[in-house]
């Protein structure tokens, strides 16, 4: 569990209910290469479907690394109603009404330099791994995948390498399966911001669930941030709580802890 003394803190900044709960996927909702937990998944939706008659249940919503058609697909299987957030917090879509959106601040300059870095990537590091890929379908952030952490971590120091000279713009980050090259002004803190614009939730009445590097900046700024137990140290570093259990069941677990915080507070 992070720090006590911010624990309290957050807990008496506002005497808000928690209207939403924000998950990353990969490592939470589920864990890459491996199926989820349908059982927990089937409980986590049946939760998000009666928050729309209990005011008690937040809703659910999504905020990950992965590009907006699996993002799409995991929103689906939950029946999410509110917009999701993708290519940590670059994009935002609606399940419901089919939106689709970009953020502002990507630049033609600032695409241009990500075009190029993926190209980099498929020419300079896949050749290097067999078992490496290209995350497709991505605009913005350039992904690089595999199985074998050992790999990760050679991919991790060369991305590093490669954007040493452009700090200014690009954030680099790693997780058990990927490499992950971001634009620094979009993260999944902004991305939190975002979508509290877009529904009207303060950050105050958001939970947050993650497992990464990257999640931390979400993590950090949510009224409440979790990380499952078999998160990243970065993340447990940044929540305000350590759950018990692992990937989609502690996603389940994160939602129980809302709901019984919700009843004592109504």
């Amino acid at each position: 569990m992070a720090d006590s003394t911010r624990n309290k803190e957050k807990l008496l900044r506002t005497n808000h209910m928690i209207k939403l709960l924000v998950t990353d996927l990969d490592g939470c909702v589920s864990h890459p290469f491996n199926p989820p937990n349908w059982n927990a998944i089937t409980q986590i939706k049946e939760l998000n479907e009666l928050s729309l008659t209990n005011p008690q249940i937040p809703a659910l919503t999504i905020c990950t690394g992965r590009p907006y058609p699996y993002a799409e697909a995991v929103a689906q299987w939950l029946n999410v109603r509110h917009y999701i957030l993708f290519e940590a917090g670059s994009g935002v879509y609606h399940p419901k009404t089919n939106a689709l959106k970009y953020s502002e601040l990507i630049t033609p300059e600032i695409q241009a330099y990500f075009d190029d870095l993926r190209q980099w990537a498929h020419n300079e590091i896949i050749p290097l791994f067999s078992d490496t890929l290209i995350e497709l379908a991505k605009k913005l952030d350039v992904g690089v995948v595999s199985p074998d952490f050992s790999v990760i971590q050679q991919v991790y120091q060369k991305m590093l390498e490669k954007t040493a000279d452009r700090q200014d713009i690009v954030e680099v980050h790693n997780t058990d399966v990927s490499v992950n090259a971001i634009y620094r002004n979009l993260n999944k803190g902004t991305g939190l911001e975002w979508l509290s614009q877009l529904t009207g939730i303060s950050v105050n009445e958001m939970a947050y669930v993650g497992d990464g590097m990257n999640d931390a900046p979400a993590l950090e700024l949510a009224k409440f941030g979790f990380a499952p137990d078999n998160a990243r140290p970065e993340a447990k570093d940044a929540a305000d709580f350590v759950l018990k259990t692992d990937s989609t069941e502690a996603v389940l677990e994160a939602y129980e802890f809302c709901i019984d915080y919700n009843q004592k507070h109504s």
